[in-house]
């Protein structure tokens, strides 16, 4: 009883062992294919996120530099006009005495005041010239050099004027200034306070002691200034950048005031970026916070570069949300689908299982007949057949021993298809031998495309039927008749069938390389060594060559006559021949002996003469009062006139008309019509075409002038 649980668990698998691997297959590929597929879905959809990402960065920077430029643009262009034009200043800049009359200074005075005002984002505003040694500002009262507000504005001034080469493109520069003895908006006196400065001047012809005569020098709010730049969406920041790498303005209120290779440590990043001929970019860049995507747009006028560097960190937190709901997604998928696949397996297979429980027992009595492997050529070659007995010392076997030993599911069903097959290609032979196609031309065309009886073979340019028969009537039983299609059948790839009288017949297709001459020696050595073998003695007739297997028919009687012939020749003991006969051999015997016989040729010639008026002549007709098909009857006439049977026709109706048009005075019509021909001028064109001439000028050149 302990062991009696076990056995019954691995019958119960093995009997089922089948189920269980189609299900881990059907397991396999699904886990397999789904994860292949959930990879590229995740690929697919993570690339075009980050894509997306990038192109929302390029939006926001295209729309913030058209903002910034519009800003930073009208800003210079008001105190450009105001340096060049307004009174106050040139009266100023174009006096040389260091006294300034107290109306010019209050005059002064109000118009940098009214110049904060008016405009947006000015701080202040100071016009220092250091000809006078006088300061006027929009923030304090007039002053000299030592009392300017801006305490740091000198300091500004001689760092820009010493590295003047590398700034001067520079409209823009990021800076901190103290304001003493003035009020600052948005400050407290003595405070520091972020300034975005620009300025104009006239240089001084002494650099190296005054670099400038007189600037007017602008502050603008850098906070306020950034309130411009569209704030990000996400954790990155954009960067207001000069053309010399100074970083303006930054929204993460880090970076302002460094300079670009304090951010991005690959220096050659940021001049790709200013050396790009595209208006906008996108790379990767090694930064101070870690890899990032890093997107930048120039505004054209100003000359700056924004630039929006996202951390890659923050975009692939969402790239890895969005991959952890794909294969969230996926694998309840594939749950579904291996259950649904699971049930579907086991109900596809019970009929199978049904099936092979009940071949099971034929298996077992007829041991190793289901058995196959492929032999030297290619084809399955079948175990011992019925009648032949098992191997000597065998033993039966249990059902359960012999289906653990040797039953294989597989191995059945190929048998059985194998049979299936071969008896549907066994009757389509059948068919073919008596004068019946197949169904349609599609069937033939897609019959089993399978050892000898492909009738779809490109490569066939003919087919020939041949007929085996034993020497002796009655001359083989029923197993050697059988033992004779499966030697035929694995030694030679043949499907042979068998008729009346223990005659075997197949049809063969002849190719370049399975030619008449090829198949004849074939049959040769194989019914010598079935001979030597101490079986019957046999005959083989082969027919004609048909160019289509519909016409098998005729090259089959005409196998049935030579190998008759074979057998007739084969019983006379004082004559050595060969066991294989060709029907042409035997038509030529005959042709020797009555020249002068009455051929289908001569009777096809006599009624196309009779009947040559007749415009419905057609070698249908004539194949009909022959009492032969059509394709045979132009079998026979090409060989035996070399010419078909439709070109003898229309040089027969061409002579004619030349006679005609000679000896009678009838009109091109009417020849035509004696000819068989219903239209006129398809007769004058195939004559012209057959003579080289009209039909009227080949009668003037057969008719002697009067």
């Amino acid at each position: 009883m302990e062991n009696k649980r076990p056995q019954s668990i691995t019958a119960r698998l093995w009997r089922n062992r089948w189920l269980i691997r189609l299900s881990l297959s059907f397991l396999v590929t699904s886990v397999v294919l789904t994860g292949l597929l959930m990879l590229l879905v995740s690929r697919a959809v993570t690339g075009r996120f980050i894509d997306q990402t990038d192109a929302a960065n390029r939006e926001l920077l295209a729309q913030t530099a058209i903002n910034m430029d519009y800003t930073l643009t009208d800003l210079h262009t008001e105190y450009y006009q105001l340096w060049q034009k307004n009174p106050a200043i040139q009266a100023v800049l174009q006096t040389a005495r260091p006294e300034i009359s107290p109306d010019l200074d209050q005059q002064l005075t109000q118009e940098l005041q009214f110049s904060t005002e008016q405009l947006m984002l000015v701080r202040s505003a100071h016009l220092i010239s250091f000809r006078l040694n006088r300061v006027w500002s929009s923030n304090a009262a007039p002053t000299d050099l030592a009392g300017q507000p801006d305490t740091q504005a000198e300091q500004f001034l001689n760092e820009v004027a010493a590295q003047y080469d590398t700034y001067r493109k520079d409209i823009f520069f990021a800076r901190k200034t103290r304001y003493v003895d003035a009020m600052v908006p948005g400050g407290t006196d003595a405070s520091e306070v972020d300034n975005l400065t620009f300025f104009f001047a006239s240089r001084s012809t002494d650099t190296a002691n005054r670099p400038f005569k007189d600037v007017l020098l602008i502050n603008i709010d850098r906070d306020a200034f950034s309130q411009l730049i569209q704030q990000h969406t996400d954790t990155g920041f954009i960067l207001l950048v000069s053309p010399s790498g100074e970083i303006v303005t930054d929204t993460s209120q880090q970076w302002a005031g460094h300079h670009l290779n304090d951010l991005i440590t690959r220096q050659d990043h940021f001049p790709r970026m200013r050396e790009s001929a595209e208006p906008g970019g996108s790379f990767l860049a090694a930064t101070a916070i870690g890899r990032s995507l890093v997107t930048w747009q120039k505004a054209r006028s100003m000359d700056f570069y924004l630039i929006d560097i996202m951390p890659l960190a923050s975009v692939y937190a969402k790239v890895n949300l969005l991959n952890r709901q794909i294969v969230f997604y996926f694998l309840a998928a594939m749950l579904v689908s291996l259950l649904i696949g699971l049930f579907s397996v086991r109900y596809l297979y019970k009929p199978l299982q049904n099936l092979l429980d009940r071949i099971g027992p034929i298996v077992q009595n007829q041991a190793g007949f289901y058995q196959t492997g492929p032999n030297q050529t290619g084809h399955e070659q079948p175990g011992p057949t019925r009648g032949q007995g098992k191997p000597a010392g065998s033993h039966s076997a249990s059902p359960a021993g012999s289906r653990a030993a040797s039953f294989d599911e597989f191995a059945v069903l190929d048998a059985a298809y194998q049979h299936f097959a071969l008896r549907e290609q066994q009757q389509i032979l059948l068919q073919l031998f008596h004068g019946i196609p197949p169904e349609s031309s599609l069937a033939m065309k897609s019959a089993y495309p399978a050892d000898s009886l492909d009738l779809s073979n490109p490569e066939a340019t003919a087919w020939l039927a041949l007929t085996l028969m034993p020497l002796q009537e009655k001359g083989l039983n029923l197993e050697q008749t059988v033992l004779l299609g499966q030697t035929i059948r694995e030694t030679l790839g043949h499907i042979t069938v068998v008729t009346q009288d223990d005659m075997i017949h197949t049809l063969l297709p002849l190719t370049d390389k399975q030619t008449m001459h090829t198949i004849r020696t074939l049959y040769e050595k194989l019914l010598n060594e079935w001979q030597a073998s101490g079986q019957p003695a046999l005959v083989c007739g082969l027919g004609a060559p048909v160019e289509n297997p519909v016409d098998a028919r005729i090259s089959h009687r005409q196998a049935i006559i030579a190998a008759n012939q074979a057998r007739l020749v084969g019983t006379d003991q004082t004559r050595s021949v060969s066991p294989v006969i060709t029907y042409e051999d035997f038509a030529s015997g005959q042709k020797s002996s009555a020249a002068n016989a009455n051929t289908p040729a001569n009777q096809a010639k006599s009624l196309v003469s009779e009947q040559l008026a007749n415009p419905n002549l057609s070698i249908d007709q004539i194949a009909s009062t022959i009492g032969l098909s059509n394709g045979y009857l132009r079998q026979l006439f090409k060989q035996e006139t070399g010419q078909t049977l439709n070109d003898y026709i229309i040089e027969s109706r061409i002579q004619r008309a030349c006679e005609l048009l000679v000896n009678t005075s009838q009109t091109g019509r009417e020849i035509a019509r004696a000819t068989g021909f219903n239209d006129a001028r398809y007769f004058y064109t195939l004559f012209k075409k057959r003579t080289g001439m009209t039909a009227e000028h080949y009668r003037r050149s057969k008719t002697p002038s009067p």
